[in-house]
């Protein structure tokens, strides 16, 4: 029967730790297929309309707009009694349905190789093959899980570094929050009520909206602008 702690540590060569994601990331086997941990590639490739990036190289399908794919979710932490057997069979249906024709052995191997030095304690070898091969007789009648949201996507000509992007990242962030403050003190003062309230203060705007007065003076002046007060 294989150990499947030796099959741990030779797995290791075959993965790398994203300590920044807190995931643990499935790489390529050396002397075999792309093994998938997500299929962003393949959703974005079917979308119904072109990705046109912007100037930064970015396409921002907005807060409210994210695209949702499948991914195989390794947690890097270890997954205590109670969780196991939940967070395990997720790893294992994911893992099976993006990769439906990936080498069954190498598949059941890298499962209980997750199985070692994830959960703590590991399942028992028995458990794990059978959760593995429940799903695995089913691959081509499941789907996998949409579980995953992505709101950016970038220019892969650009070969922009993850500082880059978290920088971009946070600009549209920060631009989404004007956008939305200014909209609450817009509504506000549409709706303002002169014979009731009296002169527009900021003071009175800021407690209207909840928000603070500092932020409430930097953008009433421009918001009164826009609306012709």
């Amino acid at each position: 029967m294989t150990d499947y702690r030796e099959v741990e540590l030779n797995q290791k060569k075959k993965t790398h730790f994203n300590t920044i994601q807190n995931t643990l990331s499935l790489g390529y086997k050396r002397n075999g297929p792309f093994l998938r941990y997500d299929n962003l590639d393949e959703v974005v490739s079917n979308l119904d309309f072109e990705i046109n990036y912007d100037e930064d190289g970015v396409f921002d399908f907005g807060a409210e707009n994210k695209l949702q794919y499948s991914k195989s979710h390794v947690p890097f932490v270890k997954i205590k009694m109670g969780k196991r057997n939940v967070v395990l069979s997720s790893i294992i249906h994911q893992l099976i349905t993006l990769n439906p024709n990936y080498d069954k052995v190498e598949l059941e191997s890298l499962v209980h190789s997750i199985n070692y030095s994830t959960l703590d304690p590991p399942l028992s070898s028995k458990t794990v093959s059978a959760k593995f091969e429940y799903k695995y007789k089913q691959r081509n009648a499941l789907k996998p899980i949409l579980n995953a949201t992505r709101r950016f996507l970038y220019n892969p000509e650009q070969e922009l570094t993850t500082a880059q992007k978290r920088g971009l990242n946070a600009k549209r962030m920060g631009q989404d929050k004007v956008r939305q403050t200014k909209e609450r003190i817009r509504e506000v003062l549409l709706a303002w009520d002169y014979e009731q309230m009296g002169k527009i203060t900021n003071n009175k705007v800021a407690a209207l909206t909840g928000l603070n007065i500092k932020t409430v003076k930097k953008y009433s002046s421009s918001t009164k602008n826009e609306l012709g007060i």
